[in-house]
């Protein structure tokens, strides 16, 4: 182990590889999006948003038009799955 943590890193994560399952869990989650969307669902960017050294991805939903429809996903093992926002009271959506 280093000084800096550096071998407890989660592994790098290859999102490109991930698009079809992307995809696929765009589809699932959002069928409506998906039903209307001009465009297959791509990943927009990726960082770590929760500071916890894992990736997450911004997906563009495919909507199109004069607005995007976005959203984040995260890895469970190494399947992406869309990320739960805790809201005001700390509902879950």
């Amino acid at each position: 182990m280093s000084a800096f943590g550096a071998a407890d890193a989660p592994a790098p994560v290859d999102w490109k590889t991930l698009l079809p399952a992307v995809q696929s869990v765009v589809r699932h989650v959002f069928p409506k999006e998906a039903a209307n969307a001009h465009y297959v669902p791509t990943i927009s960017a990726t960082a770590d948003l929760t500071g916890t050294g894992a990736s997450d991805a911004l997906v563009n939903l495919g909507s199109g038009g004069y607005t995007d429809d976005m959203t984040v996903m995260q890895l469970q093992g190494n399947t992406p799955v869309a990320a739960r926002f805790r809201g005001k009271g700390d509902r879950i959506s």
